[in-house]
């Protein structure tokens, strides 16, 4: 931490302990989702930083957040391409099944006509 966030931690701080790119850090900032303050002076290029606290929070509800957008819909997608295999599986199984009685038939076809051919 500089002296310039006193209390508070950076950008970079934040991004390093969230395990993100700054760039995404700050663009929770912009969307007001991660709690910031202005530390620097005026506004033409602001400083922010976050308490540890309001990064704690986030960290929560990101957390929560990442499970139920993210987490989930790979979870799905995951389990949307096991069922699509799954299901060509079982479809190619009976195929096969199907294919193998056909072949039975026909085998006890040929063998009833060599009987009678062999009377």
């Amino acid at each position: 931490m500089n002296d310039i966030y006193g209390n508070y931690l950076s950008v970079e701080d934040c991004a390093q302990e969230l395990k993100l790119d700054h760039a995404t850090v700050w663009h929770f900032i912009k969307k007001g989702q991660l709690k910031a303050t202005n530390v620097g002076n005026g506004n033409y290029r602001p400083r922010y930083g976050v308490r540890l606290e309001d990064l704690n929070l986030f960290k929560k509800s990101y957390v929560k957040y990442y499970s139920e957008t993210r987490g989930d819909s790979i979870s799905k997608k995951r389990q949307k391409k096991k069922e699509a295999e799954n299901k060509k599986k079982n479809d190619e199984i009976e195929e096969l099944k199907a294919e193998i009685k056909s072949i039975s038939e026909k085998l006890l076809e040929l063998s009833v006509r060599l009987e009678e051919l062999s009377k």
